[in-house]
């Protein structure tokens, strides 16, 4: 039963990420390639295709869990690489397939840019050279396509377009993290899935976002610094 709660978690963390990547491209205007599909079903039914394949990997039965940012890439990985395994050149023009691949640029960019805070393991690095290795065929043949040009600089940096709650999502995971580097100073996640920093006044990570903070790097030094004894002090 724990193992099938922990299953669900980590599917829906990583669901998010990817639905919240469809939002912001929608926020600002550009075709993902939807068609009036929610893009919380569109990233559910994603995730999901990728587990129902891959379950011992993303499961982590072989070690640890992968993090859910990894999952979340191979998941979109897959996606690509099964329509274009079975459609062939039809999906060049496919705007959805191109839309998840640039989704896919950025979580790597994520990864290239704060991967050290996010602490991955041996698990996180097959995953993601598994999901390289299923992206590279259909990359190699939509990278000189018109559409895929368009879409690629419509697509934005990380942090560039994340809304309040991707951004939030990201700086609590890494608060968490760098809490429990310092040795577990109150900041992990209740069995009602909250945290001590949902009890926090939000007001000022709300203008580190407004600003485009980098919300893993900071949300790692509240992490590290973060005690809890201080913290009762001033309720």
């Amino acid at each position: 039963m724990i193992k099938i709660i922990k299953n669900n978690l980590y599917k829906s963390k990583a669901a998010v990420i990817i639905q919240k990547q469809f939002e912001a491209q929608i926020n600002l205007g550009c075709d993902t390639g939807l068609y009036g599909v929610e893009p919380s079903n569109a990233a559910t039914k994603i995730v999901q295709e990728a587990w129902n394949s891959n379950e011992l990997m993303l499961s982590g039965a072989f070690g640890t869990r992968p993090h859910q940012l990894m999952i979340a890439m191979f998941a979109l990985s897959f996606f690509v690489a099964k329509r274009y395994e079975r459609d062939g050149d039809a999906v060049n023009s496919d705007r959805l397939l191109l839309t998840c691949t640039n989704f896919i640029g950025v979580i790597s960019d994520e990864i290239l840019f704060n991967g050290r805070l996010y602490g991955f393991g041996v698990t996180d690095d097959v995953v993601r050279e598994r999901a390289i290795a299923l992206i590279t065929p259909f990359v190699k043949a939509t990278n000189s396509r018109p559409l895929a040009n368009e879409i690629s600089e419509a697509t934005p940096l990380p942090h560039s377009t994340i809304d309040w709650d991707m951004w939030y999502f990201m700086y609590v995971e890494a608060a968490i993290k760098g809490s429990d580097e310092a040795g577990g100073r109150g900041l992990s996640i209740n069995s009602d899935g909250l945290c001590l920093i949902d009890l926090m006044d939000h007001e000022p990570l709300k203008n580190a976002w407004t600003n485009k903070i980098d919300a893993v790097e900071l949300g790692y030094q509240f992490g590290i610094t973060f005690n809890i004894s201080q913290f009762s002090e001033n309720l």
